[in-house]
């Protein structure tokens, strides 16, 4: 190729290439122009929506235009609590439910049968002894309950099966217990129950109000066409647009005002991050040195409550253990350590054995073969308080206090708070303990609080 002939082409694509720098920036103004006006139309509206900056810049001209659609508006002001019918449920779905359900049907048949033959398992009696003494009412202790996040559907049929494999019948022994005798069998049982699972997971699923009368080619179809009757056809377009999006949007509700949030999870996610930085783990050990390893905390009205530093463990030969406060697992680890230092040292003698163990998942006292790895070993305190060898299998499914932000938007400039949402976590069993045992002795009492 002769010079020229480089030269023509290099002029060709520098032309080009000006050409879609000036395409680029024509369509990052349309999306910029679409989504303000959005914004604005929907802030006017009293809902705000919050995103990344490397979200914002990695929007499409579509999904900008969205943001300007007036069924977004109402649906969204419909707010928080407003719920619609679902639409059918899909294939896999229905049979997982239906593996759960036949699944608690055969555990429940096979308890049922425990009580018919064997009476109603009586209550513990050092529980019950623990109860008295305090005047408490019966069962104000209850074993809290490992919650598990939901299974598949492959999990769920495996779980089935082992039960039916278990069967529903139970084994007793005779008055000298030289044999057992199974009762409450019913060998149909099983087959009965896998039937009763083909049959329904054969079943279409029913077509509700506002779905197109001739039946769907497939369940996925059935998504596509159904509508609910509450709720325009507009707006149900618009939900679905919204529980797709790449970015997985939340709704919340704001800090005060009646306003409604639009949050993406990777901006909720940042904003928890932060406050967990700089709030939490940072501002700890100043914490720590001004309130130093003994002190109480004074707060509004004179009142004074002792802080965390007052009960520091000290675990021989060690000593004193404060715990490092620098990762979430770190500080999860010194709370559960605390927390046994409190109930079991510094409450010593208020909780029986079988509450501190079930509170503080220590593992029980079992007898273990040749083969199998040593156990944990217990621990004891400088005070020659033994804490129990810890359930460490249990613990890692304990679920932590979820870090997250409340957004503020009646401020002059939108503003977030962190707030943690303690819904399920390893101190939940232990505060609904403590809130029933307040209240007990507040009524024996009277209206003074009193302390154990």
């Amino acid at each position: 190729m002769s010079a020229l002939g480089k030269r023509e082409k290099q002029v060709e694509q520098g032309q080009q290439e000006a050409e879609n720098r000036r395409r680029l920036v024509k369509e990052r103004i349309e999306i910029k122009t679409a989504r303000d006006e959005g914004f604005a139309k929907l802030k006017a509206g009293g809902i705000t929506v919050l995103l990344t900056q490397k979200q914002l810049d990695n929007e499409t001209i579509e999904q900008a235009r969205m943001w300007t659609k007036p069924a977004l508006l109402t649906l969204l002001r419909k707010g928080t609590d407003y719920r619609f019918t679902p639409p059918p449920l899909l294939p896999h779905e229905t049979m997982k439910n239906t593996n759960r359900a036949a699944t608690k049907l055969v555990t429940t048949v096979r308890q049922q049968n425990r009580i018919q033959h064997l009476g109603k398992q009586q209550p513990d009696d050092q529980i019950t002894n623990w109860e008295k003494s305090y005047g408490l009412k019966p069962n104000t202790w209850k074993k809290q309950k490992l919650i598990l996040s939901d299974m598949t559907l492959e999990q769920w049929q495996e779980r089935l099966d082992e039960e039916l494999s278990r069967g529903i019948s139970i084994k007793v022994t005779d008055n000298l217990k030289l044999r057992y005798k199974t009762l409450g069998n019913i060998p149909e049982f099983a087959e009965a129950i896998r039937d009763w699972v083909a049959q329904m997971n054969e079943i279409e699923p029913p077509y509700l109000a506002g779905t197109a009368s001739t039946p769907a080619s497939n369940h996925n179809d059935a998504h596509n066409i159904y509508k609910p009757d509450n709720i325009e056809r507009e707006e149900y377009e618009m939900y679905n647009w919204l529980r797709n999006h790449p970015e997985n949007l939340q709704m919340q509700d704001a800090d005060k005002g009646g306003y409604i949030v639009i949050i993406s999870q990777q901006m909720a996610e940042d904003l928890a991050e932060a406050h967990t930085e700089t709030d939490a783990y940072e501002l700890a050990s100043l914490m720590i040195s001004k309130f130093g390893n003994n002190s109480d905390y004074t707060g509004a009205g004179g009142k004074t409550w002792s802080t965390t530093a007052n009960f520091i463990p000290e675990i021989a030969p060690q000593g004193k253990i404060k715990g490092s406060l620098d990762t979430d697992k770190n500080v999860a680890d010194t709370l559960s350590l605390r927390l046994e230092y409190q109930l079991a040292v510094r409450m010593k003698n208020t909780f029986p054995d079988k509450i501190l163990y079930d509170l503080l998942a220590w593992k029980p006292d079992e007898k273990t073969s040749p083969n199998a790895p040593p156990p944990i070993p217990k621990r004891k305190t400088n005070a020659g308080v033994e804490l129990g060898a810890p359930d460490l299998e249990r613990r890692e499914n304990f679920k932590r206090v979820l870090m997250s932000s409340v957004i503020k938007l009646h401020k002059k400039q939108v503003e977030d708070r962190n707030v943690c949402r303690s819904f399920c976590n390893e101190t939940t069993a232990v505060s609904q303990l403590l809130r029933r045992l307040t209240q007990s002795l507040k009524k024996k009492s009277g209206s003074q609080t009193p302390s154990l």
